[in-house]
């Protein structure tokens, strides 16, 4: 995280569903959140974060119950 290449958010989906979505600044040491989420059902859990230089990535994982 610097002024010239940061993360400028991060947002969890379960399937469909956003849960949460943070947003983070250039001053920002790094950008590391917990989020808690109740899953009822197996769901994919999908997270997607856009660097300023690198537009979005994507990650997706199986959740059990």
């Amino acid at each position: 995280m610097t002024p010239n290449h940061y993360i400028q958010w991060i947002e969890v989906y379960l399937g469909t569903d956003l849960v949460s979505r943070i947003e983070f600044s250039p001053l920002c040491p790094q950008a590391k959140v917990t989020i808690s989420v109740a899953v009822k059902e197996a769901s994919a859990l999908r997270i997607l974060t856009r660097c300023n230089l690198h537009g979005i990535w994507e990650t997706t994982k199986t959740v059990s119950v």
